[in-house]
């Protein structure tokens, strides 16, 4: 997602596929989550930024404009994982 599909000069995903979810609608509240292609998308201090989810604690944080990228794996012991 963060090089939009691209690995090693080859596109995994078709090109333009993670451009719509790196842009936030016009007129949604910061904090409103928008779910699109097995992502999450919200605000956090001005900055978009997606996520996925995953069993027990597992996570993946994608900012596209600081172009970071954070995969996090812990065990809450709190089903189903939440996204603070």
């Amino acid at each position: 997602y963060r090089r939009d599909g691209m690995w090693e000069g080859q596109y995994l995903l078709p090109s333009g596929w993670t451009a719509p979810m790196k842009v936030r609608r016009d007129g949604l509240p910061d904090d409103a989550q928008v779910w699109f292609r097995a992502w999450r998308q919200v605000v956090v201090d001005g900055h978009v930024a997606l996520f996925a989810l995953g069993w027990g604690g597992q996570y993946v944080v994608f900012v596209p404009d600081l172009e970071l990228v954070v995969a996090a794996g812990s065990d809450t012991g709190q089903l189903p994982s939440r996204f603070p």
